[in-house]
């Protein structure tokens, strides 16, 4: 269940991370049916290297997510999402801090592992950014 996204986004600034996650048997999850959330950050010097996972530098340390802030339990089809390109919508929103990518010139590999409710194994959501600098940086 593993999806990876790519998006660009200036440093030190926070980027809303949205899917439409589904859990087993194609059900879209809800806030009922993940047990935790956690999320790790790392930053890389190239995309090869973020897409691979390979060289990279951990950016702060992994932390929890509640399900109740960043999972909903009906699609969403707010301005934050491009209705345009995909009317359907989200059902997951995580806002990653301004401080996990603090500088640019680099790519941020983040990782999202949900555990569904009764299950062992998490799977990931992945976002490969890559960080640009804001002016005088």
């Amino acid at each position: 269940m593993s999806t990876t996204h790519k998006a660009k986004a200036p440093e030190r600034t926070p980027i809303d991370l949205m899917d439409r996650v589904y859990g087993d048997g194609r059900v879209l999850i809800t806030r009922a049916s993940i047990e935790s959330i956690t999320y790790e950050v790392w930053a890389y010097a190239s995309a090869e290297d973020a897409e691979n996972d390979l060289n990279g530098e951990e950016v702060g340390e992994s932390a929890e997510l509640e399900a109740a802030d960043v999972v909903f339990d009906t699609l969403q089809t707010d301005a934050r999402w491009n209705s345009t390109r995909d009317p359907t919508g989200y059902n997951f929103r995580f806002t990653l801090p301004a401080a996990r990518r603090p500088r640019g010139r680099m790519w941020h590999r983040v990782q999202i592992w949900l555990t569904p409710l009764g299950e062992d194994e998490a799977y990931p959501l992945v976002w490969i950014i890559h960080t640009t600098p804001l002016a005088n940086s």
